[in-house]
C-alpha cells in the first residue's frame, strides 16, 4: 500500500508542479500580449515648433530626417551632437549629399 501512496504523492506533485508552472508562463504570455497591444504602432507627429532640432551622431539617417525637420520648419536651427571639432557643417551635408547654400546657411551648428 505504502508504494501506491508514494506514487500516487508523486504523481499529485508532478500535476500541481506543472500546472503551477504553465499558469505562471500563460500568465506571463498573456502580460506580454496586453503590453504590445498597447504601444503605438506609429510615433505621433510633433504638434508644435520648437527653438531648436538636436540630432544624435549615430547615423545619416538621423541627419537626413533632422535636415528634414528643419525644411519642414519645424524649428529654425539644428544642432549635431557628438561630433569632432574637426569636422565641419560643409563635411555633414556632404555626407547626406545636400548642398550647404541651399537652405542651411547658418542653421545647422
Amino acid at each position: 500500500m505504502m508504494i501506491f501512496e508514494r506514487n500516487r504523492f508523486r504523481l499529485t506533485a508532478r500535476a500541481t508542479f506543472i500546472c503551477l508552472v504553465l499558469g505562471i508562463l500563460s500568465t506571463s504570455l498573456a502580460g506580454f500580449l496586453t503590453f504590445t497591444s498597447k504601444v503605438p504602432r506609429v510615433a505621433d507627429p510633433p504638434s508644435r515648433k520648437t527653438e531648436a532640432i538636436v540630432v544624435l551622431t549615430g547615423g545619416s539617417e538621423r541627419l537626413i530626417t533632422g535636415l528634414d525637420l528643419l525644411n519642414a520648419g519645424w524649428a529654425q536651427k539644428m544642432f549635431v551632437s557628438g561630433v569632432p571639432n574637426a569636422v565641419d557643417v560643409r563635411t555633414l551635408l556632404a555626407v547626406v549629399k545636400r548642398d550647404v547654400e541651399e537652405l542651411y546657411d547658418g542653421q545647422v551648428e
